[in-house]
């Protein structure tokens, strides 16, 4: 029994150990991307067409605009990080082409709540710009960051662009956009001996299957495929190192079983 006892803590020790890592994965999960956004006098917003959102980058630009009435904006309706007081929420921002941040025009928002309407909500906490270029910084005052966002506002006279990049929270870096799943990811890389996937279907979007047939090449991510952890977050490998980890516990129970 003694024997049984110690290979059900190591059972326990791996279920536990998986569902940690697990649940540090998730805690740093950006539940939806920053989109650009124009807003009108009164508050209606509108996709803007001329700035812009990557990844790594948010450019909001105030010359080439229908309206400059209100200003533009990156926003996202839930961040869903959980930050304790003290952490800082951190974004690098650079002004040019005339782009000014006199009265506040140059700023990085939280609301601690999804969802906000941020013309007529003030939100729980601001950084304001107060050079050309710069850090914005925050310190939180602990709970869920939902919507969040930057802005560059016509507190001024319009033009210009606003540039943000370098996303943190508490230390560790936070993409704009949700990265996707590789809907199709090359098993054939080119060799560069003539033999590869890259050499045999330049002239189309399809790989083949070992008959040579052509095989569409998905355009659109499957459903059920979502979303990994923005940089500075765990990813999928740790799932697959927690699975693992769960999977070892059980052989080493099923052999202490079959030896009794």
């Amino acid at each position: 029994m003694k024997g049984g006892n110690t290979v059900r803590k190591y059972l326990t020790a791996a279920v536990v150990g998986g569902l940690l890592l697990l649940g540090t994965a998730q805690a740093h999960a950006t539940e939806a991307p920053f989109v650009a956004y124009d807003t009108a006098a009164g508050g209606a917003q509108s996709a803007s067409t001329v700035s812009t959102v990557t990844a790594d980058t948010v450019t909001l630009v105030q010359d080439g605009r229908v309206s400059a009435a209100a200003g533009t904006s990156a926003e996202t309706s839930n961040l869903g990080i959980d930050v304790e007081a003290g952490d800082t929420i951190t974004v690098d921002y650079a002004l040019t082409d005339g782009a000014d941040f006199a009265s506040g025009a140059v700023r990085l928002f939280i609301y601690y709540s999804p969802d906000a309407d941020t013309w007529a909500t003030a939100p729980d906490q601001v950084a304001v710009a107060d050079a050309l270029t710069g850090t914005l910084s925050i310190t939180a005052t602990g709970g869920t960051i939902g919507t969040a966002g930057v802005v560059y506002d016509t507190s001024n006279p319009s033009q210009g662009e606003a540039t943000f990049t370098g996303l943190t929270v508490a230390e560790e870096s936070v993409t704009f956009l949700p990265k996707l799943k590789d809907p199709d990811p090359d098993p054939d890389p080119d060799p560069g001996d003539g033999t590869g996937d890259d050499d045999t279907d330049k002239d189309d979007d399809s790989d083949t299957d070992k008959d040579g047939d052509p095989v569409a090449v998905p355009t659109s991510v499957p459903a059920g495929m979502g979303s990994s952890p923005p940089g500075g977050t765990l990813t999928a490998g740790v799932t697959v190192a927690a699975l693992v980890m769960v999977a070892v516990g059980g052989i080493l129970l099923m052999r202490r079983f079959t030896t009794q």
